[in-house]
């Protein structure tokens, strides 16, 4: 029987719970901000649950310590739904570590287009849930204050994949295979602009690219300048700044540079 069969078997239906969240339809970013940055990882770290400056602190901390002393420790699975920040566009995809099996398992049903193998953040949400023992999917998509349809949909009918694998979804919802089977992405690199300046994006989001081809270009408002960039590598790009000015420094497209 493999882990993900007993991820099943362990509990009754009826005492599953799943964390859905969104980061940019919270109550407030800065609320989420504060959370996610200084909070979430002390709460598993110091047991907030006598820790004063967890339960009796600012709204932050308090939410914070509510989540992952009354919530998060009930859960057999966690489904965490971001966006790209700023106007970094993400293609839609799962996050996980490398070589957990129930996690591998449960994205290949989630069927997302990309499969990114990314280690966990300190202080972060899906950090402090592997603390507590508690697989969490990661998904990623679109951009800040910005929805598409594509994106939308891609986590809808993953979520539902995952639901009904786990016999929790409902009869009266239709489930959905992938259109196509996702890439996954062991390494990755992000390009910087080399300028500062407008920009444009002449490639979008899950497109392979061979080394050298021209991704976009930055320029000046008086024309004497246009620079151009290109691929480092072949490879995926699966995340594209679509910011119409950009600063020297700034991370403009993210590429796959090892493929699994």
């Amino acid at each position: 029987m493999s882990e993900l069969s007993v991820l099943q078997k362990k509990t009754p239906i009826s005492r599953k719970f799943f964390v859905l969240r969104n980061r940019y339809l919270d109550f407030s970013y800065r609320i989420y901000d504060f959370l996610v940055n200084n909070d979430l990882a002390s709460v598993v770290t110091y047991n907030s649950m006598i820790d004063a400056a967890g339960k009796n602190g600012a709204l932050a901390s308090r939410v914070a310590h509510k989540l992952m002393t009354e919530i998060v420790p009930h859960a057999d699975l966690v489904l965490d739904f971001h966006t790209g920040g700023a106007d970094r566009f993400n293609a839609a995809q799962i996050r996980i570590v490398k070589n957990e099996i129930i996690l591998d398992e449960l994205a290949q049903v989630f069927g997302a287009p990309v499969v990114y193998y990314s280690k966990h953040l300190k202080k972060s949400f899906r950090n402090s849930c592997y603390k507590l023992g508690i697989p969490m999917l990661l998904f990623e998509g679109g951009k800040s204050f910005h929805i598409d349809k594509t994106v939308t949909n891609t986590g809808v009918n993953g979520t539902k994949r995952v639901l009904h694998h786990l016999e929790m979804l409902g009869t009266k919802f239709k489930v959905s295979k992938p259109k196509k089977h996702g890439i996954k992405i062991a390494e990755s690199k992000w390009i910087r602009a080399n300028h500062s300046g407008m920009f444009k994006s002449d490639v979008s989001v899950n497109t392979h690219v061979k080394k050298g081809d021209v991704l976009g270009h930055i320029t000046d408002p008086y024309g004497s300048f246009n620079h151009f960039v290109k691929a480092p590598n072949d490879g995926y790009i699966f995340n594209v700044n679509e910011s119409p000015i950009i600063y020297q420094g700034d991370a403009i497209f993210h590429i796959s540079t090892v493929i699994e």
